[in-house]
């Protein structure tokens, strides 16, 4: 049975999650979890420290496991990644004719050769469509007979310097560095159906320091907006708004539901039933300050997708992910308040192993790095390389992982 090892470097927390391969099922060993240091709006600042922070988190995901780490791959996302489309073509040399291996791995060659920017590396190769002796749409040339076979792929790279953070960061906690994935396609094969991703959806991953808006389709993701403001906007608001220490203004957040105004249902089991008015005011100021800038933060986002033509995707509504979308009464209040139908995003398969474990959106991005990890080592080739089986990421993946994961994890 082979083993996979994903980490998730977030602002607030890094997430380690070790996957068994065994028989075309993936089961989850191993979770790990630790709170971010040398990390900032996502961004490793301080290898060494990060380091640490990475080691913390694996070190747990080994003993619930109880097996070693070897390798990490890590994702990225944001503003780091950078696509671009490339094509490439190959003469079948084969006495037969008939497409190998051997043939595919040249074209990953050569369609990947492309000068893609200084100090830039290519970290995963998708491939959109192979064209076999002039017939498009062949979604696996491998065995077929032909002499020229094209295709058209999309790279994703990020600067060098990136890389390198991951790579020490990697050492720095006593592991190997598997590589870099790109996190906006992983989630979305994570989270959408094949039909959502042909027609066309939206995706928010709801962070900490950022809002990521990722839109997809025809299978390819054509948008990614990030906007700087995130769950620690909320509270810092509420820290201000209460004079509090952030770390109980958290407490606080976490407790508070969006979907009840001035919290006066369900945060009601929580203090007497005839409330003081001072206690009133600050269930409506706490009310009022994540209400405002949740608001804010999706009125944001939402008119730059707007301003960039995609109003009619957003009407077929949108999937929120990430640690912040762990807010109670989120899905509902955003309802409320906006057009669009928002939705929790959750992985469309069941899940195999740990049962103990409770939804957490949280975990979103790092499952969705164990879906396209696994996708990889099934076809036996290394991340970050194509195979000639599918025209589209997310069917390239969806089909090999058809028993994964339904929910999300959290420790």
């Amino acid at each position: 049975m082979r083993h996979i090892t994903v980490a998730d470097i977030g602002t607030c927390s890094i997430k380690v999650v070790m996957g068994e391969l065994g028989e075309g099922v993936t089961s989850l060993a191993g979770v790990g979890k630790s709170k971010s240091k040398g990390v900032k709006n996502g961004r490793i600042v301080k290898p060494s420290r990060a380091g640490k922070s990475l080691k913390e988190a694996a070190e747990r995901a080994e003993e619930m496991a109880s097996r070693q780490i070897q390798s990490i791959h890590f994702g990225v996302g944001g503003d780091r990644l950078r696509l671009s489309t490339n094509e490439a073509t190959v003469t079948i040399s084969s006495e037969d004719r008939i497409v190998g291996q051997r043939d595919i791995s040249r074209l990953e060659d050569l369609v990947s050769s492309v000068e893609v920017g200084i100090n830039e590396k290519i970290i995963s190769t998708i491939p959109q469509g192979f064209t076999l002796d002039g017939q498009q749409g062949v979604t696996n040339p491998v065995g077929l007979q032909g002499r020229r076979l094209e295709v058209d792929a999309t790279l994703v790279t990020v600067e060098d310097k990136w890389v390198n953070n991951y790579r020490e960061t990697t050492s720095r906690a006593g592991y190997q560095f598997a590589g870099l994935l790109p996190l906006p396609q992983c989630m979305g094969s994570l989270l959408m159906t094949e039909e959502e991703m042909k027609r066309g959806k939206t995706l928010i991953d709801f962070g900490m320091e950022t809002t990521e808006l990722l839109i997809f389709k025809e299978g390819e993701l054509v948008e990614q907006l990030t906007s700087s403001l995130g769950g620690k906007n909320l509270t810092d608001d509420l820290s201000a708004k209460l004079n509090v220490t952030r770390e109980k203004a958290r407490r606080i957040k976490h407790k508070f539901d969006l979907s009840e105004p001035g919290n006066e249902r369900k945060n009601s089991r929580r203090i007497e039933e005839k409330r003081k008015s001072s206690e009133r005011k600050k269930q409506e100021a706490i009310f009022s300050a994540l209400t405002a800038r949740t608001q804010e933060i999706f009125d944001l986002i939402l008119s730059r997708a707007r301003e960039r033509g995609h109003n009619q995707l957003l009407s077929y509504g949108l999937k929120i992910t990430g640690g912040s979308a762990r807010q109670n009464g989120l899905i509902e209040f955003l309802n409320d308040t906006f057009d669009p139908a928002f939705e929790r995003g959750t992985p469309i398969r069941p899940v195999v192993g740990i049962k103990d474990v409770v939804k957490d959106p949280s975990y979103g991005p790092v499952l969705g790095l164990l879906y396209y990890s696994a996708g990889k080592e099934t076809e036996g080739g290394e991340t970050g390389t194509f195979k000639a089986t599918k025209t589209r990421l997310s069917t390239w993946i969806r089909d090999r992982l058809r028993t994964f994961f339904s929910i999300y994890f959290c420790i």
